[in-house]
């Protein structure tokens, strides 16, 4: 049990790190028509709030190449963005 939170904790910091460095003077570009969204940096993603409404949305990070999708943490018991695999 100690080593599952010590893991969903570990993951919740990363994802925080991931999403919150950037660049605050970048913007988005494209739109949700099709569920998926472009933006330039990463802390644009802030725009976007992660929920069950947005369940499977997928945003791609220009700056760093990177995909996130909207998805439900089990171990956060909360939605958040996880990059995809």
């Amino acid at each position: 049990m100690k080593k599952q939170l010590l893991v969903a904790c570990a993951i919740f910091l990363v994802t925080t790190i991931c999403v919150t460095c950037g660049d605050e003077t970048a913007g988005a570009m494209g739109d949700s028509t099709n569920g998926v969204i472009q933006i330039a940096k990463d802390v644009d993603l802030f725009k976007y709030e992660c929920d069950i409404s947005r369940s499977g949305m997928t945003v791609r990070i220009e700056a760093t190449d990177e995909v996130v999708v909207c998805q439900y943490d089990e171990y956060l018991e909360d939605w958040s963005w996880s990059p995809q695999k």
